[in-house]
Formats: structure tokens, C-alpha cells, sequence
């Protein structure tokens, strides 16, 4: 009986683990595959939904591996797919 909710805690964790890897993608994003930085209770600053952004994106260092994305392409999508989470376009 003892191996029997083992089994189901572990079968139940598997299932949440992997519950995010078949999420669909946000169409309403830039890029919808790509991620949003987190949502911190009570934070102070979030980005300004009327102020125009400038920004400049330097990726000197090339992906690890040629089969991988690079880094720091990720954290531009990152950047690109939260201000059009709160609002700028």
C-alpha cells in the first residue's frame, strides 16, 4: 500500500513537471514560443506601457554548440515578449 502512494506522488509530480512542455504557445506575443519574465508581487518598477523604448542588443559570444540557440537570444525574447505583456507594442 506504502509503494502504492509513492508511485501515485511520483506519477503526479512527473505530470506537473512536464505540464508546461505542452503548453500552446501565446499568439498575442511578438514571439510566441519565447518567454515572459516573471510576475514579483509588489514590485516597484515595471516597465511604462507610454514610454518609447530604445534599446541596444549585444551578443558577442557565439551559442556553445551550433545546434543550440544562443543565450543571449533568449534573453532578448525575454525582454521583447514582457513589454508587450504589459502593454507596449
Amino acid at each position: 500500500m506504502k509503494t502504492l502512494f509513492v508511485d501515485s506522488g511520483v506519477l503526479a509530480a512527473l505530470i506537473g513537471l512536464t505540464g508546461s512542455a505542452f503548453a500552446q504557445p501565446d499568439p498575442t506575443l511578438p514571439i510566441p514560443d519565447g518567454e515572459v519574465a516573471k510576475d514579483l508581487p509588489g514590485a516597484k518598477e515595471l516597465p511604462a506601457p507610454n514610454m518609447v523604448y530604445k534599446v541596444v542588443f549585444d551578443i558577442a559570444a557565439a551559442a556553445p554548440k551550433v545546434d543550440e540557440v544562443n543565450s543571449g537570444l533568449a534573453g532578448v525574447v525575454r525582454y521583447v515578449n514582457t513589454l508587450a505583456n504589459v502593454g507596449e507594442e
